[in-house]
């Protein structure tokens, strides 16, 4: 790009000089020759928009599907190298990574699922245990309370006979 911006400097000089060699005020030669760099830059810059674009239009609707949670396409490398590749190498290592957090995330919640079901087979049993000993404790509270109840019933019986006696 310098060189070419040299070569529109002096291209638009040379132009000046060659149509215009009336004019001697350096300020309007000089703003002539700026105006074919500036010129020349917007082309350049043009260019590269382009350029640019073309590249992004490659990447934005891979970019689009990973971001909907579909990681199944990598970014091809081009065998030239350009602005985009060093990009493209690290979004390719980022997709693999999401890769393997996603895979590592399955197993887990997989994992999770399993130990659940476990705790919750286990909470069944411990309950049921616990509701056979509360039927136990039950059942001989009633039978102690009976028995309290007819040794009571006794005493009363025994101290009756030795009043009749």
């Amino acid at each position: 790009i310098d060189t070419e911006l040299r070569l529109a400097f002096m291209t638009a000089l040379i132009e000046v000089f060659q149509e215009a060699s009336e004019t001697t005020d350096p300020r309007k030669i000089m703003a002539l020759a700026r105006d074919g760099v500036c010129k020349k830059t917007e082309e350049k810059i043009g260019e590269l928009n382009r350029k640019t674009e073309k590249e992004l239009a490659t990447i934005i609707p891979i970019l689009q599907k990973i971001a909907m949670g579909d990681l199944s396409k990598n970014f091809e490398i081009p065998e030239k190298e350009s602005k985009f590749t060093e990009l493209l190498v690290a979004l390719n290592l980022m997709i693999d990574d999401l890769r393997a957090s996603s895979a590592e995330n399955k197993q887990k919640t997989e994992d999770l699922k399993k130990t659940k079901a476990e705790l919750e087979k286990k909470v069944q049993e411990r309950t049921k245990d616990l509701q056979e000993k509360i039927d136990e404790a039950e059942r001989m509270n009633r039978l102690m309370t009976g028995r309290e109840l007819k040794m009571i019933e006794l005493k009363k019986e025994i101290e009756k006979l030795k009043e009749s006696k």
